[in-house]
């Protein structure tokens, strides 16, 4: 007797599920490359710190009022959320004014100032202000060794048609008072390259972590 074989073919589910625990590892791991692919766009960061030695009993602390100096309220409530997460990293209570102040609430005089700070249960207050910005490109030449005859229009528009590159350069301003007495205990100045077409999410998040760094290099907070 002959017995004709046949095959059957098994058909596959249109999806399936993952176990949680995968799904969460995937999450992760493109959390990451995401943020990757981010901090790119920051090319470097550079900060001038001191800490102020000639005010007496200053110490580190352990609790930091976070106020960006920014008209716009999105970059400033990242910025300071950003800020709040890298103090928890050294144990240090951070506080973003954002949601208690408004920037023209720290324009006033110095004891004004220091009597909201102290009224928000803040130890010590962390000013950050943008005190330059610059943009400038870098053009390739029309031809090789030969720049002559091209006006600043002509250098512009080749610029933008010939591959050029467009650099930003910020500056930032960072100090660092004890609210008891407004003394001045820490300053800073940050100065970041940016790449044309960068993400102000990504410069947040590195400037605040490199800032933070500093603050803890310079054993101003624990």
């Amino acid at each position: 007797m002959h017995y004709n074989r046949t095959s059957a073919h098994r058909c596959l589910p249109l999806y399936f599920a993952l176990p949680s625990r995968t799904i969460a590892q995937l999450t992760c791991w493109l959390a990451g490359l995401s943020a990757l692919a981010l901090l790119t766009a920051c090319s470097s960061t550079h900060i001038q710190s001191a800490r102020i030695s000639a005010v007496p009993g200053a110490v580190s602390f352990h609790n930091v009022l976070v106020v960006a100096m920014d008209p716009r309220p999105d970059i400033r409530s990242q910025f300071e959320v950003d800020m709040v997460y890298f103090l928890q990293h050294y144990k240090v209570e951070g506080i973003a004014s954002y949601k208690q102040f408004a920037v023209s609430d720290f324009k006033g005089g110095q004891e004004e100032i220091r009597k909201k700070c102290a009224a928000a249960g803040a130890e010590s207050v962390l000013l950050v202000r943008t005190t330059d910005r610059t943009s400038f490109g870098r053009a390739f030449p029309r031809s090789l060794g030969s720049l002559d005859g091209s006006t600043p229009d002509e250098t512009t528009y080749e610029l933008f048609t010939a591959g050029g590159n467009i650099e930003t350069e910020m500056c930032l301003d960072a100090r660092l008072y004890r609210v008891s007495d407004a003394a001045p205990v820490w300053n800073a100045q940050v100065a970041t390259l940016l790449k044309d077409q960068y993400d102000s999410r990504a410069v947040a998040w590195t400037v605040a972590k490199d800032i933070v760094s500093q603050l803890a290099k310079d054993k101003v907070i624990p």
